[in-house]
């Protein structure tokens, strides 16, 4: 039906869900949340941690941050420098975890995870049954973390 309205395929995606009703440890770093103004400096994170159409640039994580109707800029910290930063959303008791990105030399160190597990109780603090993600297929460094 889509090739039919003249839509081709793109790209293909990997779609994750975890339920919620299991206790979500806690991060094993210290993540906290951000403003808006934290925005600029998570930029260059990204730009180091996607490529091509999956870079989203200042715009496209502004849009990421107001996809739902409830988020959140969680971040590391390290000296003050912002090292790793994960957006996350919730509506309809759906949590969506849009983006999390680790700079590349502090890669290995646990931030990911910390991350990923602030994310998760960040949305089950909201009610959410479950977060739902993407990720390129063959994504292998973000798999094994989900």
């Amino acid at each position: 039906m889509w090739e039919q309205a003249g839509f081709r395929r793109f790209l293909a995606l990997d779609l994750h869900r975890r339920d919620l009703a299991d206790p979500i440890p806690e991060p094993s770093l210290p993540v906290m949340a951000a403003g808006d103004a934290a925005l600029r400096e998570i930029v260059p994170i990204d730009d180091a941690s996607f490529d091509g159409v999956w870079q989203l640039g200042a715009l496209g994580l502004t849009e990421a941050l107001g996809a739902t109707p409830h988020s959140e800029l969680l971040t590391h910290s390290d000296s003050g420098e912002i090292r790793a930063f994960a957006i996350v959303g919730f509506g309809h008791r759906i949590g969506y975890l849009q983006r999390i990105a680790v700079a590349p030399d502090a890669r290995g160190a646990g931030l990911g995870r910390s991350l990923l597990r602030a994310s998760l109780r960040w949305c089950a603090r909201r009610g959410a049954s479950h977060v739902l993600l993407n990720t390129r297929p063959g994504n292998d460094e973000a798999a094994s973390l989900y």
